[in-house]
């Protein structure tokens, strides 16, 4: 996602108790205490009515400055169904100028008890640049007692909007819990 969310002193947040399955959130920094000259405020719900669904929508509006608006906003939802979880999201931040917009799904399927797979992707738009950020990976792990084996594959195209700056990740992983 590409929402800017920060903690700063003296904000306020409020957390509703949840109510047929929604909760409501709100959020409110002060100008001095958000860096800025002008005091932000944010809200949100996600639901949890459905057993396995998730379901979220928040929005705000930043300003760093007079003036500068950034109306910021983010949906997703995520299902899981006996050994397969789905997730998708999407979240905007519509600037004065140069929009961006961020798409990213994913599905984890969990073959056994001891071995999990996942793949992803992630797209963000840039209104500035004509090169959008293209992002795939696969992950594994295996656990066997105490030990967890995982393993990534990661690959990302046109980073931050730049053509041809492409990159790749790999990383193999043994972990022990004692």
């Amino acid at each position: 996602d590409i929402i800017d969310g920060v903690a700063v002193e003296n904000q306020f947040q409020y957390k509703s108790s949840e109510f047929n399955g929604a909760t409501f959130y709100a959020s409110y920094a002060a100008a001095d205490s958000a860096g800025s000259e002008v005091s932000n405020i944010d809200y949100g719900v996600q639901y949890k009515g459905i057993e396995g669904l998730e379901l979220g929508y928040a929005f705000g509006d930043k300003e760093s400055t007079a003036g500068t608006v950034s109306e910021q906003s983010i949906i997703y939802a995520k299902y899981a169904f006996g050994p397969v979880t789905v997730g998708y999201t999407q979240s905007e931040d519509d600037k004065t100028s140069n929009d961006i917009s961020s798409t990213a799904m994913a599905v984890s399927y969990q073959v056994n008890e001891d071995f999990t797979i996942a793949y992803g992707v992630h797209d963000i738009e840039y209104d500035e640049f004509t090169s959008d950020q293209e992002s795939s990976g696969f992950s594994a792990s295996y656990t066997a007692g105490s030990m967890t084996i995982g393993g990534m594959m990661n690959t990302v195209d046109n980073i931050g909007g730049t053509a041809a700056t492409d990159r790749e990740g790999y990383e193999i992983s043994i972990d022990f819990a004692f």
